[in-house]
């Protein structure tokens, strides 16, 4: 690493997390030594209907001395958003369904800074150059709201590596805008190390590090990504090689774990945490 790793921020991404209530979310977010937890509109909606206010979200996450930080993911930017044969017992349509009106009136309730999108359905005709137009439009909502607007890649679906992310992302020319390098992303898609390192550093707005095993379990892409991550470390996906990559660009400005793990599922908060927090240690990325 640079040496310079100990000013990133730390964010828990809702990812790895998500079997917990809020209380513990934001409790295994502060043993990690993360200052930030993400939420998803899904999950917001789930805790209201349990019977918590927004004001008793926030005081929840504040007595954990963690605050929300980011809404993830916007989907309906683009037109095309729902996969083809998507099995909702894997990823209910619910998670990625918010329109835009719903989820900017979320981000304003939760008082959040960033929110990110993705392209969650197939490549469609329209292509990047429309996709780039429809994500300068999000950019330009996103401005007018006061909050920050960046782009994930995802290999299985219509926006699937780091050079059509950039493309979408320069021909938007938005200023509010980012990367958000998700690892296993990257190492299952199309890797790009040359392209990688010609990408100025501020331009990656946050890395999300998960390992993994070194083919997809079951052969599947998305339950892989949905249930088989393993914390950095724990799998044989060259995670050091990559974070030693964005270290030299200066990629590494914010890092945090988005690892959706069924046995990460089964833990408390304190073992999440403990076992986050040992996993930065064992990547190099000293605590805050």
């Amino acid at each position: 690493m640079t040496g310079k790793e100990e000013f990133m921020a730390r964010v828990m991404w809702s990812g790895t997390v998500r079997a917990l209530p809020l209380r513990e979310q934001a409790r295994a977010t502060r043993i990690a030594g993360c200052s930030t937890l993400s939420v998803t509109p899904f999950s917001y909606a789930l805790w209201q209907t349990s019977g918590l206010s927004t004001r008793e979200m926030l005081a929840i996450v504040s007595d954990e001395g963690v605050r929300l930080n980011h809404l993830e993911p916007i989907t309906r930017w683009h037109s095309s958003w729902l996969p083809k044969g998507l099995d909702p017992a894997i990823c209910p349509p619910g998670l990625i369904g918010f329109d835009m009106d719903d989820f900017f009136r979320i981000a304003d309730a939760l008082e959040i800074d960033n929110i990110s999108a993705m392209v969650s359905g197939d490549a469609d005709d329209s292509g990047l150059d429309a996709m780039a137009d429809n994500f300068a439009v999000l950019c330009e909502r996103a401005t007018r709201q006061g909050v920050r607007c960046d782009l994930e890649f995802v290999p299985m679906w219509g926006l699937p590596d780091l050079a059509s992310a950039w493309y979408v992302l320069e021909r938007a020319g938005s200023a509010n805008c980012g990367l958000i390098f998700d690892t296993w992303h990257y190492l299952r898609g199309r890797q790009d190390p040359e392209l990688l390192a010609s990408i100025p550093g501020d331009r990656i707005s946050h890395v999300q590090i998960a390992d993994g095993a070194a083919t997809p379990v079951g052969g599947d892409l998305l339950i892989d990504c949905l249930a088989h991550r393993c914390l950095p470390g724990e799998g044989d996906l060259p995670i050091e090689d990559v974070l030693q990559q964005l270290a030299a660009i200066g990629g590494l400005n914010s890092v945090g774990l988005e690892v959706f793990s069924a046995r990460l599922d089964t833990m408390n908060s304190q073992e999440i945490g403990r076992a986050c927090l040992d996993s930065f240690e064992r990547v190099g990325l000293s605590s805050l």
